[in-house]
């Protein structure tokens, strides 16, 4: 089973990347947009509000679980916070 957790991938003794399944997947359909998205420019291509939305939930509930960080009382931490045990 693939999930979406981020790995950890060894480039030096004292530089290391964080590289989802979801990128590695991307990189492998198409690796010039994989640079272009994720490599050091990370040229964005625009996002609707819905698309934003979904960004700013991931990004909320990534630091719920990575850190115990608290879900903000905003409208992607109320979205983050549905089906969480709390």
């Amino acid at each position: 089973m693939m999930t979406n957790a981020p790995t950890n991938l060894e480039l030096s003794p004292s530089r290391a990347i964080r590289v989802s399944n979801s990128q590695i997947s991307k990189f492998m359909r198409c690796p010039k947009k994989w640079w272009y998205t994720y490599g050091p420019l990370q040229l964005k291509e625009p996002t609707s509000k819905k698309a934003a939305m979904g960004t700013a939930v991931h990004a909320v509930l990534e630091a719920y679980l990575r850190d115990g960080t608290p879900i903000p009382d905003t409208p992607a931490g109320r979205i983050a916070s549905v089906g969480l045990d709390k």
